[in-house]
């Protein structure tokens, strides 16, 4: 089976969600976010039903993406053609075999399922400086994944970030 990656913002605790919304606004980490999981137009993304319902109504489906949402709600039903629904990782991810790129998007107990499967390439993560207070955090990853690369530093406004890549450990 094909392997995946995933891609977050965290901020320096590895917080990723307030109140079901992004605690920050950072134009350059959507932008990177969009670059990274539509590629070439031919990827998938995998996120929760709550990320899903985080996505405000105009932006959802995810444009140029096939969507993926998992749940463990067996009644649930998405009214888009672009959007389907599958109830574990495995499932989603023989959905998405035919892409030239898979994606998780998210949430925590997504990321927590990604981070732990082998087919977990590569984690992409933007670092946000400061302590955002958030209620939703991704799990730990830097036992089972090593930091390849890292950008400068970026701003945007105030807030200062960087991008990293982080890929699995040989074992």
């Amino acid at each position: 089976m094909k392997g995946f990656k995933a891609i977050l913002a965290t901020d320096e605790k590895l917080g990723i969600g307030k109140e079901g919304d992004l605690p920050w606004h950072v134009p350059g980490d959507l932008a990177y976010f969009k670059r990274m999981t539509v590629g070439q137009g031919n990827n998938a993304v995998i996120m929760g039903r709550l990320t899903w319902d985080s996505i405000p109504t105009k932006w959802r489906p995810l444009k140029d993406r096939r969507n993926i949402v998992l749940t463990t709600n067996r009644e649930l039903s998405i009214p888009h053609e672009e959007a389907l629904v599958t109830h574990t990782l495995d499932e989603a991810l023989k959905l998405a075999q035919t892409f030239d790129e898979i994606w998780v998007v998210g949430g925590g107990k997504i990321y927590t399922i990604a981070f732990e499967h082998p087919g977990c390439d590569a984690i992409h993560v933007t670092r946000i400086a400061g302590d955002f207070q958030c209620d939703t955090h991704a799990p730990q990853f830097e036992q089972q994944f090593t930091r390849t690369s890292a950008s400068e530093t970026h701003t945007d406004g105030p807030t200062p970030y960087q991008f990293t890549v982080w890929e699995r450990r040989e074992n």
